[in-house]
Parts: structure tokens; sequence; C-alpha cells
């Protein structure tokens, strides 16, 4: 990712230098109120996101100030400001994401085929697939295998489930039917996007296989999570490798949303529940939990709607996220 101070519309070379405010490390034509960045995407990609961001001021611009400014204490002041207003997080703008095929064939390649298409279901209920895992190496190899989810309105969720260690010999087809994927009670309605990734979570995708469901009214049963059940036995057989927030969801919510976290073994937790002047409004976690996938519930009805945000603290590691709770 790179920071980028872009130029306004009207920009000219000649008018921000006559003002001592040229580019800095950059160069822009003028007329240019854009950004051109080249990216050199692997061969073997699967999948590309992009994913653009907005910040009102950035770590070092504030910093400067504070350091820099001897006339007045109005550098100090916005350091104060920014340090307890959330420090000017980048807020999404827009994120795409595309999916390609592979210039390089995959050592490992995944497939989902679902057993009714389209795939039309209720909340509260499950649609099936066939899941196809393939070595098409001459080599023994191990991949994890992870599946996402784009919910309508929302975007990225997940990973709902997770196999970690997969072994497979060289040439080895692990064809799995009637995997089972139940829908919970409150999911939105709409057209969702499934996606599955094997490779090494959560860095290193080597293929991926997705297809499209739409959730419809009515509700059809009571189901409380994204439950995966039936594909390479025991989900999540493996630990995770080191302590991280997968997100919550629904986000944005009314009432509750669930947060989700990993941890690689037994250890001290603490999940906090901060809103936006950086006040601890709830502790949800403090105690010892085991290794493995959590998740747990945030009633958020005795609080007005807003930005909150979440800490996890962990094994040494902080982590946190951020919710919108609207009523």
């Amino acid at each position: 990712m790179r920071k980028s101070v872009l130029p306004p519309r009207g920009f000219t070379n000649a008018a921000f230098d006559s003002v001592g405010s040229p580019p800095v490390a950059y160069t822009y034509n003028d007329g240019q109120y854009w950004d051109d960045t080249e990216y050199m995407i692997p061969g073997s990609a699967a999948m590309i996101t992009a994913t653009l961001y907005y910040q009102t001021t950035c770590k070092e611009y504030v910093e400067f100030l504070r350091d820099e400014n001897v006339t007045n204490d109005w550098g100090d002041i916005m350091y104060n400001l920014w340090e307890t207003n959330g420090r000017g997080a980048p807020e999404v703008m827009r994120s795409d994401t595309v999916y390609v095929d592979p210039l390089e064939y995959p050592d490992v390649t995944i497939n989902m085929i679902p057993d009714n298409t389209p795939v039309t279901v209720n909340p509260g209920g499950f649609f099936t697939f066939t899941g196809i895992l393939t070595n098409n190496s001459n080599e023994t190899q191990s991949v994890d295998v992870w599946l996402m989810l784009d919910v309508p309105g929302i975007g990225r969720y997940g990973p709902l489930n997770q196999y970690n260690n997969i072994p497979l010999s060289p040439g080895q087809e692990i064809t799995v039917p009637g995997v089972r994927q139940d829908i919970p009670s409150f999911a939105p309605l709409g057209t969702y996007n499934y996606v599955a990734f094997c490779g090494q979570y959560d860095y290193e995708i080597i293929d991926s296989s997705s297809f499209n469901f739409e959730v419809v009214a009515p509700k059809s049963g009571d189901g409380g999570h994204w439950t995966l059940s039936d594909w390479f036995e025991t989900p999540n057989e493996a630990l995770p490798s080191e302590v991280y927030l997968t997100g919550n969801y629904p986000n944005p919510f009314n009432s509750s949303t669930e947060i989700h976290y990993a941890l690689p073994g037994d250890m001290d937790v603490r999940i906090d529940v901060y809103n936006v002047r950086g006040q601890l409004v709830e502790t949800l976690v403090d105690g010892v939990k085991s290794g493995g996938y959590h998740q747990l519930r945030w009633d958020a009805s005795q609080f007005s709607s807003g930005l909150y945000f979440y800490k996890l603290t962990a094994g040494g590691k902080v982590s946190t996220g951020r919710m919108t709770l609207l009523k």
C-alpha cells in the first residue's frame, strides 16, 4: 500500500511552485488529480482485491506539526485531538474483488459443485455441495482450506470455517459429496458469493472456487451460526498458528453482533469495547481461553448508535476492529 496526497482538480506545477508547495517525492502532470501506480501480480494469483482508503491525516504529518511548530501550541493541540479521537484511522471508500484464471497451473486446486442450481435458501435453512481438493503435482502437499462469504450490502466476512494442514499424496484427489452449509436465521436477504480457498492461511492463496447463492424469505429455521459440516471430517483440527481477529458479523448491526477470534493455545484473553472517544464501555472477556477458534456475541441493546472499537489482547499481541451500531 502506498500513501499519497493527491493534487486537486486544476492542479499545475507552476501554481504550486509559486507558493512553495510542490509535490514531494512524486511527480504529477499539469491537470492530473489522480494517481497511476502499477503492481506486479503473481502468475499463480486466483483472486485480486483492491481497496481504496481515505484518511483525514497521517501519523507523520501530525507528529511533524507537533515537533516543528514553535510559534504556538496548535501543533500540540492537534496531536492531542488526533491521539484521543482514533488517530485518523483509514476509512474504506471502495473495495472490489475479481477472480482470475492463473497463468500458472497450481499444484493444488479446489472446486465446489452445488447439488442444486440456482442455489436458493431461506434464513435458517441450508444448501449442499460437493467439495473437491486435488494435488496436481508429483510431490506430497499440505494445504489449508478456508471459506469466505461476500455478504450483500456488507462485504467480505469469514472465515466461516477453516481446515488446516490437509495432507495430499502425489496426484491424490479428495472428493466429498453432501457438504452442508447452514444459513443462520439472521442472514440478510440477497445474493451472496461463497468462496473456498486453498493455500496457507492467510498469506498465500494457491487456488479458489466460488458460486453464488440467494437468501430469500421466509425464514425456515432457527439456525444461529454459519456452520459447515462433513468436509474433511473434523474442521479446525489443527490449532491456529497465531492470535488473530477474524472480524465481527453482522456489521453494521442492530442490537447484537458476533466477534470471532483465534488462539494458538490456552492463554489469558481480554476483549474490550470502546466508543469513539476512547472510553471503555464494556469488557466482554477477561480470563483464560483454550486454543482454537472462538466467537462471542456482544449485546449492544443498551448503547446508543455509533462507531465502536473492540480490542483483543492475548499472547502479548493486541488486535483491534471496528463495528457500527445502527438503531
